[in-house]
């Protein structure tokens, strides 16, 4: 109601035409109508995820009681529902984004129900991880054929769960390697979502779940050998900060690129962890490393290692090497240094040394663009560095103290220096 008095008022004072009140009227009512569409295509997918629950309630109260064949009938019902449901919108109404996603998401949970309650029938024996696995493979077409980013979503989250039952659980390595293929089967629906623009809400979730996702089963599957682990960590983390890194993304707010931060903190908390001299000495008391034991771990680290090369070349193409932050360039560093490792303890203080020049270099470019957040990421980078140190040192006290308090008035000191330069220039 404001808007349209304001525009009055304009009109009036003729300080705009009427084609241009038009022109902000529809405007401010595509707006209004694209916050609509995104409600409803929430509380579509809440509502079908209720009304399955509750058909499922009402079932289980004299499940038992039940003939086999009523029970048959009623195992496949939510899934035949969900298909012809499916089948009418990709017919009937291909562009109606609530649709798609509502029942995109009611036949992804419909598929596993009825597996659930076709294996309880017919007491079909089986681990929890098989039953991951088909129902990721059965729901991998929804993705295309309803064109539906929330079932993406939820998809990326079933392989990885895939992933970590089947190694953790069962500590099967050749099962939980199949999140690789399973993983690149979305990537092209990803891609074309890329395209339409990467300022969604659902899109910009999908770049925060395939990095986390890929760190988490890292993590989970790849820790045999343990010297390969740091490897592939820091060329997966290098990776992700230079695929945050592209023209594209840093058309984004920051809180949007998931790659570039889970790259950074990723690559920082490694450094830190081997800044730590215990650490390489488990290194040096692990099993020494034999390429034929280990010949998948070897492949998918050189597999990361080129990923990453790859990357930073078409940043050198490009010339967006600038846009990099010190942290992506970490793998250049670490390749050599990690080798080093195995035979001198010099590792261990150039890791320090790129620490203390990570976060100084965090400071001054805070201090240049006069960015608070910047900053104060360098002094708790800083802060955090003389902490470890502390905890594996010999420093008196009294060093240890005056470190501290130093560090705290850099703190106080640069902050306020920067709001008043900020003042100072109006900003």
């Amino acid at each position: 109601m404001s808007k349209s008095i304001d525009l009055q008022e304009l009109l009036k004072n003729k300080v705009i035409e009427e084609d241009v009140a038009e022109k902000i009227k529809a405007f401010y009512k595509s707006k209004e109508e694209e916050k609509s569409n995104k409600s409803l295509v929430v509380f579509s997918i809440l509502g079908c995820l209720l009304i399955a629950l509750g058909v499922i309630l009402i079932l289980a109260h004299n499940w038992d009681e039940l003939p086999k064949a009523i029970r048959l009938f009623f195992a496949f019902l939510p899934l035949v529902t969900a298909q012809v449901l499916a089948a009418f919108v990709i017919f009937k109404k291909p562009e109606n984004k609530v649709w798609r996603e509502g029942v995109g998401v009611l036949l992804f949970f419909a598929i596993a129900t009825s597996i659930s309650l076709v294996s309880q029938i017919y007491n079909i024996s089986g681990d929890f991880g098989k039953f991951l696995l088909v129902w990721m493979v059965l729901a991998l077409p929804c993705i295309y054929l309803l064109k539906s980013s929330f079932v993406s979503l939820l998809y990326v989250i079933g392989i990885t769960w895939y992933a970590v039952e089947v190694d953790c659980r069962h500590c099967d390595f050749n099962k939980a390697i199949y999140y690789v293929p399973l993983l690149l089967a979305v990537l092209p629906y990803y891609f074309s979502s890329l395209k339409k623009g990467s300022a969604q809400v659902v899109l910009v979730f999908h770049h925060w779940f395939l990095p986390l996702s890929a760190t988490i089963v890292m993590l989970t599957i790849v820790d045999r050998p343990h010297q390969l682990l740091d490897l592939n960590l820091c060329a997966l983390f290098s990776s992700f900060i230079l695929i945050g890194s592209l023209p594209f993304f840093n058309q984004n707010k920051l809180i949007a690129d998931g790659y570039k931060i889970v790259g950074a903190l990723g690559n920082l908390i490694l450094l830190f962890v081997l800044s730590f001299d215990w650490y390489w000495n488990l290194l040096f008391d692990s099993p020494a490393f034999s390429v034929s034991e280990y010949n998948y771990q070897t492949a998918f680290s050189a597999v990361l290692c080129l990923l990453a090369l790859a990357l930073y070349f078409y940043h050198f193409k490009r010339k967006s090497f600038g846009s990099v932050p010190l942290l992506g360039c970490l793998l250049l560093l670490f390749i050599p240094l990690f080798f080093i490792g195995f035979y001198s303890k010099l590792t261990v203080v150039a890791i320090n040394l790129a620490i203390l020049g990570i976060a100084i270099d965090q400071i001054f470019k805070g201090a240049k663009e006069e960015h608070l957040g910047q900053l104060n990421f360098g002094l708790v980078v800083i802060t955090a560095l003389i902490f470890c140190r502390f905890l594996d040192s010999d420093l008196s006290f009294v060093v240890r103290g005056i470190l501290f308090i130093t560090v705290g008035i850099g703190f106080f000191g640069l902050n306020i220096w920067i709001i008043k330069k900020r003042n100072s220039n109006g900003k």
